[in-house]
C-alpha cells in the first residue's frame, strides 16, 4: 500500500502515521456533520476518522491480500 510505503519514509518526508490518517481521513470517510453539531462532536469524529485510516494503514497486510 502506497500510504505505509510512504509512512516508512517519515523520517525523510515528515509523512508520519498520523499525518497519513489526518491528510486521507476526511476524503475517504463520509461523517454526518450536521449544523447544530458543537465543535467537541465534530472533532470527536474527525478523531474517529483519522484512527480508523491509521488502523487500516498500519494493519493493510493483515486486512488484504497482498
Amino acid at each position: 500500500m502506497i500510504t505505509y510505503r510512504l509512512s516508512t519514509h517519515s523520517s525523510e518526508n515528515l509523512m508520519k502515521l498520523e499525518n497519513i490518517a489526518t491528510s486521507f481521513g476526511s476524503t475517504l470517510m463520509k461523517s454526518n456533520k450536521e449544523e447544530n453539531q458543537t465543535m467537541s462532536v465534530i472533532g470527536h469524529g474527525v478523531q474517529m476518522e483519522m484512527q480508523v485510516i491509521s488502523d487500516i494503514v498500519s494493519s493493510y497486510q493483515q486486512l488484504f491480500d497482498v
